[in-house]
């Protein structure tokens, strides 16, 4: 949930509104992505409490693993050795961080700072020295002490949920008793260009991401005590809770400010921004340019960063995790390197005994930093900061949720069909599966369809200009090229491998502790990768010689 709500709630609605041109469609659209993605988390519930397999006490049994669509990947497509571990990991190298969140941190800073001073005059420079502040803070605050930022974590989630229901009820109750037309002006009318296909699925991507965040529990599945017990329900009912707050308080927008076709906003006091959760706090104010307006202006400004502050703490627990899932396959240079956790900040200080000191994953936190420092640096001081948020976030949903989520359901989708179709020779996935989704299949088709149509109707023409003057195929071009590089890391793999004679072999050897009738639980792993040797001029290799190394990776519950 903390990361659900930061920043695309209150900064995406005018990209939605405007490629469908009336905000009743809005609305469905709304409802349309928050639906989708329930879906693709239904998927990964089953996916995460089945994968992986271990054999425990003469049976097998799942150990939920931390890692996300990682696993599910590697598990579907075994063949070719290390194709789907390079197209994943480098993909998600780049892409599996918020640095668009970063700079719209700068942005509601300095917001703050200059409440007059909105899109037009924001200078790049000091929205992404925001950024690069906000971003290296988070890193310490997660290598310093892991327990206090999940602390954390949990209280800005409850304070953010707070928030949004406040504004909700404060929007619909403002319209009822001062807002003249108000929510009456919610119907199907077009205000705006009528957007074509093309504009409707950019609309749609852009009501995707502030659904998604479904994820991040499944990159800390492996951390869970009793994941089979508790978190599926879980999952369900915190998305169920966002299918019903992300149309109600885009509802409160449009009842705050009607849509006049060029903006959220009304009246001639309007600010200069496209920024929806702005501009519901300078209607409800009186739209005053005086200090009590603007000191209401600040005081929003400030709630919304800190709304981004705790989605940006989120993800840094996370990400880390799955880059050392990603370094455990031995594709990386120094892979075990940033595969193991080192002691916490904290306990090195202040804890003596070396089982009781708490581990943090330092190195993995640093290369998570050093990519999301890339992508603020490169997009931040070449586009203007409106832009550059824009472009961040759709290449994170269109990359991280849309190719990289449409490959694990279409996937989960091919063993589904596999089992109804080879039910004893195949790959059986019925019988191992430990989550049967209701109205199963429909979940998985669905999310196969609709993440179809996001990553291939993203190329349709546009008509309408939603953040700049950029072609609308560029961005989902971009997202390719990314996972492209995977491809071209897999094949520099192969080739090194073939010039050296040698394979590289990864093995993990799994502790998994299942106590009475509790989930069992991988409690921590040993991680082998080594070099195999030929001296023959072709492999597979038959005499072998090995070199290579190993550590032991523990997890904390």
């Amino acid at each position: 949930m903390n990361k659900t709500i930061g920043s695309g709630i209150f900064t995406q609605p005018y990209n939605v509104v405007s490629g469908v041109g009336n905000p009743a469609a809005a609305l469905l659209l709304w409802i349309a992505a928050a639906l989708i993605v329930w879906c693709i988390s239904i998927c990964w519930v089953e996916l995460g409490l089945s994968i992986p397999r271990h054999r425990v006490a003469h049976r097998h049994v799942s150990t939920p693993k931390s890692g996300g669509d990682k696993n599910y990947l590697e598990y579907i497509f075994t063949v070719p050795d290390f194709f789907i571990s390079c197209v994943y990991g480098i993909t998600f190298l780049i892409f599996g961080n918020l640095a668009g969140n970063a700079i719209q941190f700068g942005v509601y800073m300095q917001t703050a700072i200059n409440p007059n001073c909105q899109e037009g005059c924001m200078r790049s420079g000091p929205v992404v020295g925001w950024a690069l502040g906000v971003l290296i803070f988070c890193a310490l605050i997660n290598i310093i002490t892991p327990k206090g930022s999940i602390l954390i974590n949990n209280m800005f989630a409850v304070l953010k949920v707070s928030l949004v229901i406040i504004m909700i009820f404060l929007g619909i109750g403002w319209s009822l008793k001062w807002g003249g037309e108000g929510c009456k002006s919610i119907k199907w009318e077009y205000k705006g260009k009528v957007g074509g296909f093309g504009d409707v699925v950019q609309a749609l991507t852009f009501a995707i991401y502030p659904s998604t965040g479904f994820e991040q529990p499944f990159y800390v599945l492996a951390e869970v005590r009793r994941p089979k017990t508790l978190f599926a329900p879980t999952v369900m009912s915190t998305m169920a809770l966002i299918l019903v707050l992300n149309p109600l308080i885009n509802t409160s927008y449009f009842c705050a400010n009607p849509y006049q076709g060029s903006n959220i906003r009304s009246g001639p006091n309007s600010l200069n921004t496209t920024n929806a959760a702005i501009n519901f706090f300078w209607t409800i104010s009186g739209g005053r340019a005086s200090d009590g307006g603007q000191g209401l202006l600040r005081g929003a400004s400030v709630l919304f960063a800190l709304s981004i502050f705790g989605n940006l703490l989120a993800v840094i627990y996370t990400a880390p995790r799955v880059k050392q899932e990603i370094a455990k396959e031995g594709i990386l240079p120094k892979s075990l390197f940033f595969a193991a956790s080192k002691d916490s900040l904290l306990s090195r200080l202040f804890t003596k005994n070396p089982a009781d000191k708490e581990q943090a994953p330092i190195p993995a936190t640093a290369l998570h930093l050093m990519f999301e420092i890339i992508l603020v640096l490169s997009v931040g001081l070449s586009l203007a900061p409106g832009e550059a948020y824009n472009t961040l976030t759709y290449l994170y949903t269109y990359v991280i949720t849309g190719i990289l989520g449409f490959l694990a359901v279409v996937g989960l989708l091919y063993l589904k069909v596999d089992a109804w179709l080879k039910p004893q020779t195949g790959r059986r996935w019925n019988q191992k599966r430990e989550y049967r989704p209701m109205l199963d299949p429909l979940p998985c088709i669905v999310a196969v369809v609709s993440l179809g149509l996001v990553l291939f109707g993203a190329f349709a023409k546009t008509s309408v200009v939603v953040t700049d003057g950029q072609p609308g195929w560029l961005k989902p071009a971009v997202g390719w090229c990314g996972l492209s590089l995977g491809v071209i890391w897999w094949l520099g793999m192969e080739l090194r491998q073939w010039k050296g004679q040698y394979r590289i072999r990864r093995e993990r050897i799994t502790y998994v502790e299942a106590v009475d009738d509790a989930d069992p639980v991988q409690t921590a792993e040993m991680v082998i990768v080594e070099k195999e040797y030929s001296s023959q001029h072709h492999w597979p290799a038959d005499n072998l010689s090995q070199q290579g190394h190993r550590v032991f990776i523990s997890v904390i519950h």
